[in-house]
C-alpha cells in the first residue's frame, strides 16, 4: 500500500472519545482489590468488564478512523484472566497505568518510506488541538520483540 502525503480524515477528537466509567483513583483502587485475595470479587470483576466495555468502544471508533485511512487494521482488548496475571507481576495499583488493554495493529507491505508515510498519515488523524499522539519507534531499537512504530 502506498500512502500519498496530504491523505486524511477528520481528526479523530479524543477528548469527545474518551469517557471511561471510572476516575483514575478508582480504577488504581479497583486494579489494588482484584489481586488482593486468590479470588476477586464478582462485583470487581464487574467493574474491570465495565471498564473493558469502554476501552472496546473507543477501539471501535479508533478503527472506524483507521480504515477511512485506507488500512486494514487487526484490533484486540486484553481478556480479564491476562490483566489479573498482569496485575499480580506488576501490583494492583498499576492498573490505571497499563497501556496495552485494548489496541490494534496494522500491518503494511513496503519500505520505510511507507511505514513513515502511514504513521504520518495516523498521526494526523489522531491529533487533537493540543495534543498530538505520542510516537514510539521501535524499529532501530526493538523492546522485549516489537520491531514497529
Amino acid at each position: 500500500m502506498l500512502l500519498a502525503d496530504g491523505w486524511g480524515v477528520a481528526p479523530f477528537c479524543y477528548n469527545s472519545v474518551v469517557s471511561l466509567p471510572f476516575s483514575k483513583s478508582q480504577i488504581q483502587r479497583l486494579g489494588e482489590r482484584l489481586i488482593a485475595s486468590n479470588e476477586p470479587a464478582e462485583p470487581d470483576l464487574d467493574a474491570l468488564n465495565e471498564l473493558l466495555l469502554a476501552y472496546d468502544d473507543m477501539l471501535g471508533r479508533a478503527l472506524d478512523v483507521v480504515r477511512e485511512l485506507g488500512f486494514e487494521p487487526t484490533s484486540r482488548v486484553k481478556n480479564t484472566g491476562t490483566i489479573l496475571e498482569k496485575l499480580e507481576r506488576q501490583g494492583g495499583s498499576w492498573l490505571k497505568s497499563i497501556q496495552d488493554l485494548a489496541g490494534m495493529r496494522v500491518v503494511l507491505d513496503g519500505d520505510r518510506g511507507t511505514q513513515d508515510a502511514a504513521v504520518a498519515a495516523i498521526v494526523r488523524a489522531f491529533t487533537d488541538p493540543g495534543r498530538e499522539p505520542r510516537v514510539t519507534d521501535r524499529r532501530v531499537q526493538p523492546s522485549q520483540g516489537y520491531r514497529a512504530v
